[in-house]
């Protein structure tokens, strides 16, 4: 079975390498990179569709262009927070989605792009102090709330700051798991020391693709939600 995932694994890397544009931060727009901000935050313990079309829904009433411009900060977090708290329909699904943490979540984003404006201006400008990855990755996780290594690394891998980071989420670890990386049934990775110790196991377990992990992590993600979905269904 790992050969049959492994052959399908650089199956999809090939095809993303030909579809996917990758992106470049320094080249994007200041309102660009605060979708992929939110984004991140907002796809924590919620799938990737809804925290997308979620974020999408507030690009689309202008929330993320100079927030701390147009609005206070209490002014702000009502507003994300009613986006959230409303009902997500679109044409490309069938049904309508339910962003659950919108609560939670508003404060999240509210107190993080105030912690980031207040000292750089912009997020772009923080971008641009010029930090090392592991450092900006560990100063993310500091000014930004709720976000942990993952969501960190997420957010960094998609604006291209860094091809050099694991995005850890379920379905990597249970690839691990199945490669025999990891033995046991349950891990907790609680803190950025940690975390890059499962980072570097994982780098060091899928060296034989030869892609960047931009490309490999994603290929597993597509491949493992499917094996699961087929072996549990």
């Amino acid at each position: 079975m790992l050969e049959v995932i492994d052959n399908t694994i650089e199956y999809i890397c090939s095809e993303l390498e030909i579809k996917v544009r990758p992106k470049y931060w320094n080249s994007m727009s200041d309102e660009d990179l605060m979708f992929e901000l939110v984004l991140s935050i907002l796809g924590s313990q919620v799938d990737f569709e809804t925290a997308y079309y979620a974020a999408r829904k507030l690009r689309i009433k202008n929330l993320l262009n100079n927030p701390t411009e147009l609005f206070s900060k209490n002014e702000y977090e009502y507003f994300i927070r009613k986006s959230l708290s409303e009902p997500i329909s679109h044409e490309s699904f069938n049904h309508t989605l339910k962003y659950r943490f919108y609560i939670s979540k508003a404060n999240y984003i509210s107190v993080s792009i105030w912690n980031i404006f207040n000292k750089w201006g912009n997020l772009k400008r923080m971008l641009n102090v010029g930090y090392d990855a592991k450092e900006l990755r560990k100063k993310l996780i500091e000014i930004v709330k709720g976000f942990g290594p993952k969501q960190s690394s997420h957010f960094l891998r998609n604006i291209g700051y860094t091809n050099d980071f694991a995005v850890l989420d379920r379905h990597i670890i249970d690839y691990m798991r199945l490669r025999g990386v990891i033995k046991n049934n349950k891990i907790h990775i609680s803190n950025l020391s940690t975390y890059e110790t499962f980072e570097k196991l994982f780098i060091d377990s899928v060296k034989h693709f030869e892609h960047s992990l931009s490309i490999l992590d994603q290929a597993i993600w597509i491949v493992m939600r499917v094996y699961k979905k087929d072996r549990f269904s």
